[in-house]
């Protein structure tokens, strides 16, 4: 469990959650387990190895959404990519589910991907990625799919209710 009101020392359980969801990943991959991220806003770049749920009241635990319970992660430094799934397609996929996922800088669109997933199997849901102006959003096949919002190469990826946003 990741709050805003966590401390990096904590358990990452309900009663004492983590202050990062970098620390709630390194945690539930040790246990084999999800992670629950709290409404607020997280400032890092992170390399989800097992699936995350955000947009959950910190106080229960029990209410859960995405409209009213707002999970941010904006990437860590300017152009820093906020979310980078990448591993095999053997591994079982992973899931983003109940995040607002930005870029820093969002004029420029040379910066890397606020979504960057490489070589692996994902499921991005009700999530929306905030973004700069796309470099391209069209792809055949097997070839990648590149903008400053979502980079897709090699990989097998779901979404349900995703919402792109590119700004200007």
């Amino acid at each position: 469990f990741v709050a805003s009101s966590g401390l990096y020392t904590n358990a990452g359980t309900k009663a004492g959650p983590v202050l990062t969801i970098t620390k709630g990943l390194e945690l539930a991959e040790a246990a084999s387990k999800v992670v629950f991220v709290s409404q607020g806003t997280y400032t890092e770049s992170v390399e989800p190895t097992v699936s995350m749920y955000g947009a959950f009241v910190p106080t229960t635990w029990d209410d859960r959404n995405t409209s009213t319970y707002l999970t941010t992660i904006t990437a860590e430094g300017t152009g820093g990519t906020a979310v980078t799934i990448s591993g095999n397609l053997t591994r079982a996929g992973i899931k983003i589910d109940g995040f607002t996922i930005n870029t820093v800088d969002e004029t420029n669109a040379m910066n890397p991907n606020a979504v960057r997933i490489e070589n692996a199997q994902a499921t991005l849901s009700n999530d929306t990625i905030t973004c700069g102006v796309a470099q391209t959003t069209s792809y055949t096949g097997d070839s990648e799919v590149s903008s400053t919002g979502l980079y897709v190469v090699g990989s097998e990826v779901e979404t349900k209710v995703l919402i792109l946003d590119f700004g200007g």
